[in-house]
């Protein structure tokens, strides 16, 4: 079985939007685009989640993957859906896209702004169908075109994590309720991308740069070999990403499916390598605001990342107002007494809900910072 192969093209961040294109253009000349999107109805799907604007797609990027694909497609569609409670139209306003794309062949698309179907994930193992965004059901192939980044749930956000944008608002919440790194396995083993982009020319080091220039596009056919190859050049081990007792690596488990190849690789360019901060490790590099006991029951490290993320935007009365005790990790035994409220967190300290009177069980693995866990702590 020949190697994964993932290609890497440099260029620098101070580039024009037809620098890019020529860039991107350069580094699609290593895939046989004809066969791959002759005559389909092609979805590019960018990072547009608007949580921040250092953390979409750049809109340079996603105007030279369309020129790049326009002269093979048959049509050629720009969509996404921008994070749980955010106006995906006003994310493609700030990003500049709809001047950026105009002229082009492309079609820009809110998925927000139309219908979703039921659609099936065959061989699934967490969820067995998602509502799918109609310009993706309707699709005959997909380029992710994701933003490299670390986020507080799945370490980094790549191709595969990308890929989440086409669901519906309540799957992508769904997600973390069921096991979030088993639904993605499931759903881009299913809805697998034709090709998979890595925007690095200015990446996302959340837990600490911020914004950094590595001045390169990785790309691939295999969406857990580019995955693999961006997560490295950021010295994350692919395999080991938020390893815990529920909740190993969404690239680790989409390799045990067939998804593709995490370590047999060969890369073509010149991958660059930044290590990017670490997340907390454990509950002690965590501030944990006065009024807030943590029972720290050994939590998987995405708990612990997303705890660390939560507490940090709970202003000092939202903790003072109410004493609460909170239960985290699945070694986490039930307190014997409280002053105030108990909440428990993640699927893994479900045995626990029953054993803790009047408590509040959080649903997830692990449970969504901004929907499930801070407005609870703030209540």
């Amino acid at each position: 079985m020949p190697r994964a192969r993932v290609f890497v093209e440099h260029i620098s961040s101070a580039s024009s939007p037809q620098q890019v294109a020529d860039a991107t253009t350069r580094l699609f000349g290593a895939f046989d685009l004809a066969a791959l999107f002759g005559g389909k109805t092609v979805l590019v799907k960018p990072n547009l989640g608007g949580e921040r604007a250092d953390g979409n797609t750049d809109p340079r990027v996603i105007y030279g993957v369309v020129r790049a694909l326009e002269p093979f497609a048959a049509r050629l569609i720009v969509g996404d859906g921008a994070a749980i409670g955010l106006d995906t139209a006003s994310v493609m306003k700030q990003m500049g896209l709809p001047d950026m794309l105009r002229g082009t062949k492309a079609e820009l698309v809110d998925f927000k702004g139309g219908r979703y179907y039921e659609t099936a994930l065959p061989g699934a193992r967490s969820v067995k169908s998602v509502l799918l965004a109609e310009a993706a059901a309707e699709a005959d192939a997909i380029v992710s075109v994701a933003k490299l980044k670390t986020r507080e749930a799945t370490g980094v956000s790549l191709a595969i994590k990308n890929l989440k944008g086409m669901l519906h608002e309540y799957d992508n919440l769904h997600f973390h309720h069921v096991n979030l790194c088993d639904c993605l396995a499931d759903l881009v083993a299913a809805l697998r991308p034709a090709l998979s982009v890595v925007d690095a020319i200015t990446a996302l080091d959340a837990h600490g740069a911020g914004s950094v220039p590595l001045e390169c596009l990785i790309a691939g056919e295999d969406p857990v070999a580019v995955d693999s190859a961006a997560a490295r050049a950021i010295g994350v081990d692919p395999a080991r990403i938020y390893l815990g007792t529920m909740n190993e690596s969404h690239i680790k488990k989409a390799r045990a499916r067939g998804v593709g190849e995490m370590d047999d690789i060969e890369i073509v360019g010149d991958l660059p390598q930044v290590k990017f901060a670490s997340p907390p490790a454990d509950m002690s590099d965590i501030h944990i605001p006065e009024g807030i006991e943590i029972i720290d029951g050994d939590p998987c490290a995405a708990c612990i990342v997303m705890l660390a993320g939560v507490l940090q935007k709970l202003k000092p009365d939202d903790a003072r107002r109410r004493r609460t005790t909170v239960l985290v990790g699945p070694k986490a035994p039930p307190p014997d007494q409280t002053a105030g409220r108990t909440i428990i967190i993640g699927n893994c300290l479900h045995r626990v809900q029953s054993e803790t009177n009047g408590s509040v069980f959080i649903i997830g693995c692990p449970p969504h910072a901004t929907y499930d866990v801070l407005p609870v702590l703030q209540a």
